[in-house]
């Protein structure tokens, strides 16, 4: 019995140590904060579109009657499964231990429940699409009606996410500042945070398809079938990453030009600015430029690391991405607060 409490005062401990390291160390704590923000965020955004790949790849194993195509529809849908599970459980995690330090509201505590019981509802029907194949492996029809459900409940749980999170945001404003709903939600349909909500669907597919292809790479030896699956499946998954990424930074493009010339004209915007926001612009190019080998190579199992840099740099998006969708602007004009 004085091991396990022994146990239990180190185990507490732990957390206070925790906190005065990253007290100390400002950089490490921001760059705590960013993963803990990157990781969940980019998890959801693919499993809202594993849904879809999984089923497009369905579809392809009849239409083509290739069963390279089965095999891969059936291994993104178990990563679809995982996925949701794991995130699933997190944010329960996450709720519980979350209590004492968010604002309290009934607001905001139903909304909460209601996105992590959309997020049930997803994770159940990506269970059901992936665990009841072969019973349904002839009723094509019901299958694909099957995952394409999986994949809308999930796009419904992200968005319920991101709706939490804004909220959030709006519950750490000031005292003194209180918004409404609509002012919250509706800022302007050409707001940061609109705009944000616009680029969801290329975003969904190239985290689906990028983490497919990972995945695809991870489990090349405990699914073994054969060099010439994998040879097919890896460029499919990164073209779908690639093109859905170059959709995205093409809306990027056009909100950065929004910005730089609202009146037609740059008059408002230095030139220093204009080249250093220029470069970061180009700089989320990236993911799609590492996706595009392995997209056309013959032999992308040679090119396992373009993989996974693509993957890394498209998830480095999803801070700013973050900062996005939870920036407040104030009533006055003031700054956006994230």
């Amino acid at each position: 019995m004085n091991i396990l409490q022994d146990m239990a005062a180190s185990l507490a401990v732990i957390p206070e140590a925790l906190q005065a390291f990253l007290q100390a160390f400002p950089l490490a704590r921001q760059a705590l904060r960013s993963l803990g923000v990157a990781l969940p965020l980019a998890a959801l955004l693919a499993f809202a579109g594993m849904g879809f790949l999984s089923t497009a790849a369905r579809v392809l194993a009849v239409t083509r009657r290739r069963s390279s195509y089965e095999k891969l529809s059936r291994q993104l849908g178990l990563l679809g499964m995982c996925l949701g599970w794991l995130l699933l459980v997190g944010s329960r995690i996450w709720l519980f231990l979350a209590e004492s330090v968010y604002p309290s509201g009934f607001l905001l505590q139903l909304v909460l429940e209601i996105s992590w019981t959309l997020l049930g509802m997803a994770v159940l029907c990506s269970s059901l699409y992936f665990t009841l194949w072969k019973h349904v492996q002839n009723m094509v029809g019901v299958h694909v009606m099957l995952g394409i459900a999986s994949g809308a409940m999930s796009c419904l749980a992200l968005l319920a996410a991101l709706a939490c999170a804004r909220l959030l945001g709006a519950a750490a404003l000031p005292p003194d500042i209180h918004l409404a709903l609509p002012e919250i939600f509706f800022p302007g349909w050409l707001s940061p945070f609109w705009r944000a909500i616009y680029w969801l669907p290329p975003l969904i597919l190239a985290f689906a398809g990028g983490c497919g292809a990972l995945w695809l790479v991870v489990r090349r030896k405990a699914d073994d079938y054969g060099r010439d699956h994998y040879n097919a499946a890896l460029p499919w998954c990164a073209a779908w990453a690639r093109n859905a990424w170059a959709v995205f930074w093409l809306l990027l493009l056009g909100s950065f030009l929004l910005d730089a010339f609202p009146g037609g004209g740059a008059e408002n915007l230095l030139q220093e600015t204009l080249l250093r926001e220029g470069a970061w612009l180009l700089f989320w190019l990236l993911p799609a430029v590492l996706w595009l080998p392995v997209s056309r190579s013959s032999a992308p199992l040679r090119l396992k690391p373009l993989v996974l840099a693509a993957l890394l740099a498209a998830v480095a998006f999803a801070q700013p991405y973050f900062d996005a969708v939870t920036a407040i602007a104030l009533p006055a004009g003031g700054a956006a607060l994230p």
